[in-house]
């Protein structure tokens, strides 16, 4: 098959740091490419990937620090796979926070199936509700079956978990003693829910991920008073080497979550390490962990604090072997695969 991937150009393809949905996207273009299909990738020029890079900027946005509001470029990125659409059999469109929801706009424009994947991490956003009401031409696949809720007018294709590159995920058996907290220092992370949980539970906690500037009042009066404390740390936003080796020596990854989340990357990225998760009940947490076997899910501290007294009788071993079978980028890319050719033979038998 002939395929486009639209990934951001917020971020790099893969990200350096933080990035999910251009993690996912990389994923998915390079087993595709291992699998002999023609893959364009139209992501930020200094991207790396196998497939042909298409680029309408020579690196990633935040690097030269583009206002975060800014469209223009993202528009173009968009515009740059539709304008290119004859030489496709399909495009698959990955539409987050930081892409938007334009690739809707130009679906009706082209003469091939247009595949939406909706990697919104909070709330979705009004305008795509509306919009898939107005373009059933698009092709939705979503990434959990909760996910499906909160496009409930969309035309869907499939559902498709994120899947990990799991030998490259170093696994361990004997962890130290600490919690982890890995994410964006904010309240719908609930960051400050990991801290409380720390301080209730006199536990070490090491806290790492990226601080917006929009999220440094709440840090500010939240979070940074409690790093005097020498039970907690906190190391910034941290690289891929330096968040995998977090997780696999940690007892437990905290994901105090408070908002209903579509999919969680780190939670798996936790299990696969062998580390249990002890995650609030939101959004997808019920698909992505196995409550009792690879984790905890709990509705409050109290819950959340009964369950870490109980961490020790998770296996770990269990933990990876569920993300071996569940998660990997072999089982998401057969997923996708089986949909694209569904989609493109759907397509045509209703364009001849």
């Amino acid at each position: 098959m002939k395929i486009a991937q639209i990934s951001t150009i917020w971020w790099r393809t893969p990200p350096v740091k933080y990035g999910g949905s251009e993690r996912i996207v990389s994923y998915l273009t390079e087993e595709l490419v291992k699998r002999k299909h023609e893959v364009t990738l139209y992501a930020s020029g200094d991207s790396i990937t196998k497939a042909k890079l298409v680029s309408v900027v020579s690196r990633y946005l935040r690097k030269d620090k583009v206002p975060w509001g800014a469209k223009l470029y993202p528009l173009l990125n968009i515009a740059k796979a539709f304008e290119d659409s004859k030489e496709f059999d399909l495009i698959h469109y990955h539409e987050d926070t930081n892409s938007g929801y334009f690739g809707l706009l130009f679906s009706k424009l082209v003469n091939i199936p247009v595949i939406c994947t909706s990697h919104h991490g909070g709330p979705v956003l009004d305008e795509i509700k509306v919009l898939s009401k107005i373009y059933k031409n698009v092709y939705f696949t979503a990434l959990s079956k909760f996910s499906k809720k909160t496009i409930p007018d969309a035309k869907y294709a499939g559902v498709v978990y994120n899947g990990l590159p799991i030998e490259n995920i170093k696994y361990n058996e004997n962890p130290k003693n600490y919690i982890l907290f890995l994410g964006r220092m904010s309240p719908a992370k609930g960051a400050d829910q990991a801290v409380k949980f720390a301080l209730k539970t006199r536990s070490k906690l090491i806290m790492a991920g990226k601080l917006d500037y929009s999220d440094k009042k709440f840090f500010d009066k939240k979070i940074k008073p409690f790093l005097k404390n020498k039970n907690i740390k906190y190391l910034g936003e941290v690289t891929e080497t330096k968040k995998q080796e977090l997780l696999r020596n940690a007892k437990t990854l905290i994901y105090p979550v408070t908002y209903d989340e579509i999919f969680s990357l780190v939670v798996i990225e936790a299990m696969a390490s062998g580390t249990p998760v002890i995650a609030y009940n939101k959004g997808a947490m019920k698909e992505i962990i196995k409550n009792n076997k690879t984790g905890f899910i709990v509705n409050n501290l109290k819950q959340a604090m009964h369950a870490l007294q109980n961490i020790d009788e998770i296996d770990r071993i269990k933990c990876r072997k569920y993300i071996e079978k569940n998660f990997s980028v072999k089982k998401m890319v057969d997923g996708y695969e089986k949909i694209y050719r569904e989609v493109i033979r759907d397509f045509r038998s209703k364009n001849i």
